[in-house]
């Protein structure tokens, strides 16, 4: 990989570095996505609850633009010494682990919906599955 603002060979030096926390700030930013779709209900599935709620959604988009910013553009990489990377560097680890929050979140609000509680005790997914 060649690096952006260099135009240098990336392997074996202090950028790679750079390039691994740009991809994981980014991946961070994805996990966030997905966490505040799974924490806004904490028994019915996301799939039967519409995203009405206006505020999360300009919360996405101004997370995004800043995302898009600090990795992309040069003078505020300069200064925040970040990188920009391709797609399969940050968006594929952390689309990974956005899918498989989302489907523990999603199993858990079914285990919470279909199983029996007890008589006078809550249920179990719901006490020891809380994220």
């Amino acid at each position: 990989m060649i690096n952006s603002l260099y135009y240098v060979p990336v392997c074996y030096t202090a950028d790679a570095v750079k390039y691994g926390q740009s991809a994981f700030f980014v991946a961070v930013v994805l996990a966030q996505f997905t966490n505040s779709i799974c924490a806004k209900t904490k028994f019915n599935s996301v799939i039967t609850q519409p995203l009405s709620n206006a505020m999360m959604i300009l919360g996405w988009v101004i997370e995004l633009i800043l995302c898009f910013c600090i990795c992309y553009l040069r003078p505020i990489q300069q200064a925040f010494q970040s990188r920009a990377v391709p797609f399969l560097h940050f968006g594929f680890y952390g689309a990974l682990f956005s899918v498989y929050l989302f489907i523990f979140d999603e199993t858990r609000k079914f285990l919470i919906r279909n199983w029996p509680a007890p008589e006078n005790r809550p249920n179990w997914f719901y006490l020891k599955t809380m994220i």
